[in-house]
């Protein structure tokens, strides 16, 4: 990395890769003739700002990394920031499926008694229109997050629910059972 901050590609990329290292081992290798020792050279920390910082060794030991998302289904509104496609390849790259399109409210409520937090919808303020429907009798039988939950979840290696759910579509607090799963 050329800078050491919180990218799509390095999200993705924590989901497989052994280290995250300084660009300049990829200079100091070139003038040696050979790769060097990536130790030197490894990014221990990603600051997100000021006060939120990201152990990636946490990460990168973590046996569940490219699993994180297994048995979860996704549904990513088109107007997410950052872009769809990179919130998809993010969840991809952490064993999450993401489905093309939504499923119907009578669907998400059968998986719903089947298997809590199993359906998961990625949104923005702009696309809350595209879930409205889901609220028209209480809460929603899905979890509707921000795209900070992808992101923050798979730094973490952890599920972190309660803090990226958009507030505007529930009624209460988090009603869907389990707030934090790991």
């Amino acid at each position: 990395m050329t800078r050491e901050n919180r990218t799509c590609k390095l999200i993705q990329a924590v989901c497989h890769v052994d280290f995250v290292v300084k660009s300049q081992w990829l200079v100091d290798s070139a003038k040696a003739g050979k790769f060097l020792p990536a130790e030197p050279y490894k990014i221990d920390c990603i600051p997100v700002d000021e006060n939120l910082k990201f152990p990636l060794e946490k990460v990168l030991n973590s046996t569940i990394r490219s699993t994180l998302f297994a048995g979860k289904y996704f549904y990513v509104t088109p107007d997410v920031f950052p872009a769809r496609s990179e919130i998809v390849r993010m969840i991809e790259s952490s064993g999450g499926k993401v489905e093309e399109k939504r499923r119907t409210a009578q669907a998400i409520a059968d998986i719903y008694t089947q298997a809590l937090d199993s359906y998961i919808i990625v949104t923005c303020p702009n696309d809350m229109h595209l879930c409205t429907d889901l609220i028209r009798f209480g809460n929603p039988k899905c979890l509707i997050v921000s795209t900070e939950f992808v992101m923050s979840s798979i730094l973490k290696q952890s599920l972190e629910i309660e803090q990226n759910i958009m507030p505007l579509l529930y009624n209460n607090s988090y009603a869907g059972g389990n707030k934090t799963n790991k």
